[in-house]
């Protein structure tokens, strides 16, 4: 940061609850803007923890029983690790994530709702302020505070609509991409790295499963969503 711009006023995040390490998925540091495979999301499924740990060999998995050797019985024992190996294994990915994401918003002084919606509007350009209250789960009074403060900042444009004046359209100052972009610059480099190493199958139904996700989410979401709704209209 050039020492001719004004001190950055550290803020905090609106209260919007990040989600839970023991969450449906694990998303590996969102990085999309930087046409990464993402995780972004980094991503396997998992369950809540207490109901998908299933028995285990105690074995490291190298060193465990090939399935092709094994027994019925000893196969659904492998299948049972293998499943609990997974669900750890994601739960910890997601934990790492949501680190992850708060160091980079604290390297660019910004909060994780901020960065969200800088990442948003990297990675599908010019959006409405209403798109970004639905992508960062926030509320539009806290999207509207966001978006001001982030203008005050330099970091993105808000003007309205001239098809649909009551509609403001943000935008991503260009200027700034670079910026936002140099805080994954190693991480997209060993993430690239990590995803040439697979096989085309391999590759085919690593999207597959991250577009089921997707499909989760926002169905959970819109599930979160209406029951929040729903108590509201039940609180009158």
């Amino acid at each position: 940061m050039s020492s001719d711009e004004p001190a950055r006023t550290p803020v905090t995040d609106p209260p919007v609850a990040a989600p839970p390490a023991t969450h449906l998925s694990v998303a590996a540091p969102p990085a999309t803007h930087l046409s990464v495979a993402a995780p972004p999301p980094t991503d396997l499924p998992v369950a809540a923890p207490s109901a998908v740990r299933g028995p285990s060999t105690g074995l490291p998995a190298a060193e465990r029983p090939s399935v092709s050797s094994a027994s019925p019985p000893a196969v659904d024992q492998i299948r049972a690790s293998a499943i609990a190996d997974l669900m750890r294994a994601g739960r910890e990915a997601s934990r790492l994530s949501m680190v992850f994401r708060y160091a980079i918003a604290d390297r660019l002084g910004l909060t994780v709702s901020d960065l969200e919606c800088l990442d948003f509007l990297a990675d599908a350009g010019p959006v409405t302020a209403g798109r970004i209250a639905e992508r960062t789960n926030v509320t539009t009074g806290a999207v509207t505070s966001m978006l001001r403060r982030l203008q005050q900042a330099g970091w993105v444009t808000a003007e309205r609509d001239p098809a649909d004046r009551r509609r403001v359209i943000v935008t991503l100052r260009p200027e700034r991409a670079d910026e936002l972009e140099r805080p994954y610059e190693r991480f997209a480099e060993r993430a690239g790295r990590l995803i040439e190493g697979y096989r085309l199958d391999e590759l085919q139904l690593l999207a597959r499963h991250f577009g089921r996700l997707q499909s989760m989410y926002r169905a959970e979401l819109d599930h979160l969503r209406g029951g929040d709704a729903e108590r509201a209209q039940n609180d009158r």
